[in-house]
């Protein structure tokens, strides 16, 4: 799940966000949720996931829970996480500083699971939430509003709310930082790894928020790849140093061996948006009049950031002939997926060898390859492109029709 690449399309800004939304629904006392800490012991270095185990239960029939565990925005608001001395929340600017105006909920679903005695247990990382900086005793309970009640025809939502845990955070070591940070990089940097322990290798890397994981997360995001990179994109715009993060950031853009992917250049455009910027303030629900003036706010940020976007894909551009390899190649591909806001963004690269762009289109995958042809021709349009699509016409048991007649027609446009 690209997200933040997704994020960087200024089409998703009708719906506005004041704040994560609360659980609230009816109370049921034959449905129960229960937490517990998933590892044993309740003593975390500051920086270390703390996972919590989730259990769902109920004495009765006709309850049931529903199983969804992200929302594509990045993380599902379903349930609340109350701790006390309360810690810092880490994308609250991402997601309240006011610079797409909203977010778009969904994603997938195992489907709901009727609940009983035996309970059904979902596994979450509380850092996620709560980033818990300072050394201390702290305390945990949970809401949800994941369950519902069968009432006759319809389900009507409860809210659960769960025991309360007492753990303690300690200063983390600078051993066990650099034993974590050494031990996530070689798994991110071996080849010989698999998707699930690169995304086992991420997590921890993410929340552990020392200069030098920040400075890792951001040579990560200047590595090609199709994998999600959101780990990497929310360790940068959650962390503590964000001047680190902007400083690698714009170190991979000049090195020749890195890539500028769309995720770097998310990253990097609002971290320094927020460095500079502080968030908007709470949504005036009561207020008419600053209710307007809260939206022309919205409006004006949302025009500097595209301004600071444009400035650094121009960047980019300026950069592609300095990169090496298949660090030239995902840069030029970073620019011709590139989204747009308006018609004139749509328009041919320049600066570019016309072999480079149509070898990296022949490089990308069929779904890339049609969005390109259908909606960003323009970037495409030049005389190498004649045997690029010739070769998409080539590949055997592609299978897919839309492409194949994307393809024939820009030939006859050619």
């Amino acid at each position: 799940m690209r997200v933040s690449a997704a994020l960087f399309i200024v089409g998703i800004m009708g719906i506005v966000m004041m704040g994560p939304p609360v659980a609230r629904g009816q109370q049921d006392s034959a449905a129960t949720l229960r937490i517990q800490f998933a590892s044993a012991g309740s003593v975390f270095q500051t920086g270390e996931i703390i996972p919590v185990d989730l259990l769902f239960s109920a004495a009765g029939s006709g309850y049931q829970m529903g199983t969804r565990s992200y929302d594509r925005s990045g993380r599902l608001n379903i349930e609340q996480f109350h701790v006390d001395p309360p810690g810092r929340d880490p994308l609250h600017d991402h997601y309240e500083g006011g610079i797409y105006g909203g977010f778009i909920g969904g994603g997938l679903s195992g489907g709901d699971k009727s609940l009983s005695a035996d309970p059904e247990t979902m596994r979450e990382d509380l850092n996620e939430w709560v980033a818990l900086d300072k050394p201390g005793h702290y305390s945990l309970y949970v809401t949800s509003g994941r369950v519902s009640r069968r009432d006759g025809a319809k389900f009507e939502n409860l809210t659960l709310r769960s025991n309360t845990l007492e753990f303690d955070v300690v200063e983390a070591s600078p051993a066990w930082q650099a034993q974590t940070l050494s031990a996530a990089a070689a798994a991110l940097r071996n080849a010989a790894s698999t998707p699930e322990e690169k995304r086992a290798a991420a997590r921890p890397l993410r929340f552990l928020d020392t200069p030098d994981a920040v400075r890792e997360l951001a040579r990560q995001l200047g590595i090609p790849g199709d994998e999600s990179r959101w780990d990497f994109v929310a360790g940068i715009l959650g962390s503590r140093h964000s001047q680190e993060a902007v400083a690698e950031l714009e170190a991979q853009l000049a090195a020749p061996d890195a890539a500028i992917t769309a995720d770097l250049l998310s990253a990097l455009a609002e971290t320094k948006f927020l460095v500079d910027h502080d968030p908007m303030p709470p949504y005036p629900e009561q207020d008419k009049q600053q209710q307007e003036a809260w939206s022309a706010c919205l409006d004006a940020r949302r025009k500097q950031f595209g301004q600071l976007q444009d400035k650094l894909y121009a960047q980019a551009a300026a950069l592609a002939g300095s990169k090496r390899g298949t660090a030239r190649a995902e840069t030029v591909r970073t620019l011709l997926l590139r989204p747009s806001r308006e018609s004139s963004d749509v328009k041919p690269l320049s600066g570019l060898p016309e072999a480079e762009v149509a070898s990296a289109f022949v490089a990308m995958t069929p779904r890339q390859q049609s969005d390109l042809l259908q909606i960003f021709w323009e970037r495409l349009k030049t005389p190498a492109m004649t045997h690029a699509l010739e070769a998409v016409l080539e590949q055997p048991n592609r299978g897919d029709t839309m492409l194949r007649g994307l393809a024939i027609q820009r030939l006859f446009e050619l």
